[in-house]
């Protein structure tokens, strides 16, 4: 079996789709078949596929219709949330299963299956879903932090506090959030990750907090994996997406943000309602000093968090992918 998986990211988009994509195909290649990696990226940053043979990286959706034309695509997987429709409707044309991985997408009502990790959408009965927590892809490089790890760091006096914006965070929220936590009064340890596809100034982050004596800040560019830093926070600020079912994996609370409705509704019920997760809504100046609030309230209250880390203990797993491709030779062969 060859599958085509059809990607995008970059500093309009993010690059969640792309590193869930690449986990999938890597475990698409563990399990004896082969992968064609066709990826809606900047060049600058086609070096994170460069572990798979036969890859792709185009510029515009146009490209993508033609390498399907030209090559065996009997099986096209989709990660992304749009694309040209007559692109897709080129594509649908030559492959004989067209199935999305991503739990938002344009063309949901056109495709033949479809996996999801949230609550299965009102589609024709002729389209096969899957759906629930069990079809959260996590990536094999992520570990789970330990218990006694976790309650070490929260042993510390100053609250760790993780953020990441995105892998390209365009509209930098990441200072704009500064900005405002600035002004906490409380000890506390700012770990801010920021995203291969991430053009700001560094120096406008450091400068933010440079005043309050009360807070530290260590910045890193999270080549693929925010998670081997973020295993010294207490807590994660996130903007919805992959990381929020990452963080959920590796035993993290989250509070969550988010940039547009679409992804505030990708995110699973499971995930608000388990307790682990503390959701503020669509990003405004609001938002903003709420988060800042619950921070001075979690600073007091440390215990609170490690009651959340137990809620999500155990929701997601790493076994989705290997439940995708079961299911796919199945039906497929």
């Amino acid at each position: 079996m060859k599958i085509n998986i059809i990607c995008r990211g970059g500093i309009d988009v993010g690059m969640g789709h792309i590193y869930r994509a690449k986990a999938f195909a890597q475990e698409v290649i563990n399990s004896g078949h082969k992968v064609r990696f066709i990826a809606l990226l900047p060049k600058e940053l086609s070096y994170l596929l460069s572990c798979f043979e036969e890859v792709y990286c185009v510029d515009n959706d146009q490209k993508v219709a033609d390498i399907i034309k030209r090559e065996n695509s009997d099986i096209v997987i989709f990660d992304l949330i749009s694309i040209h429709k007559d692109v897709f409707e080129t594509i649908k044309k030559c492959a004989t299963k067209v199935i999305s991985i991503s739990p938002v997408f344009d063309y949901m009502d056109k495709i033949d299956i479809l996996f999801t990790r949230g609550k299965a959408p009102e589609l024709n009965n002729s389209i096969l879903v899957y759906s629930g927590l069990e079809y959260t892809i996590i990536r094999n490089e992520i570990v789970r932090i330990r218990d006694e790890e976790f309650l070490h760091n929260l042993s510390n006096e100053s609250l760790q506090i993780g953020i990441s914006m995105g892998g390209a965070d365009a509209l930098n929220k990441t200072h704009e959030l500064l900005k405002v936590l600035a002004n906490l009064n409380i000890h506390c340890t700012f770990w801010l990750m920021l995203g291969d596809a991430y053009q700001h100034s560094c120096d406008h982050l450091i400068e933010t907090i440079f005043k309050n004596r009360n807070q530290n800040i260590v910045i890193a560019r999270a080549h693929n994996n925010i998670w081997d830093l973020a295993r010294n926070c207490n807590l994660m600020i996130l903007t919805g997406g992959v990381s929020v079912m990452e963080a959920a994996y590796v035993g993290l609370p989250t509070l969550l943000v988010y940039e547009y409705p679409e992804h505030m509704s990708a995110t699973p019920d499971e995930i608000i309602n388990s307790g682990g997760s503390h959701n503020f809504g669509i990003i405004n100046e609001e938002t903003y000093t709420e988060v800042a609030e619950s921070l001075e309230y979690y600073n007091a209250n440390k215990f609170k968090l490690m009651e959340m880390r137990s809620c999500i203990s155990g929701l997601v797993d790493k076994f989705a992918s290997k439940r995708i491709i079961n299911i796919l030779e199945t039906i497929i062969g």
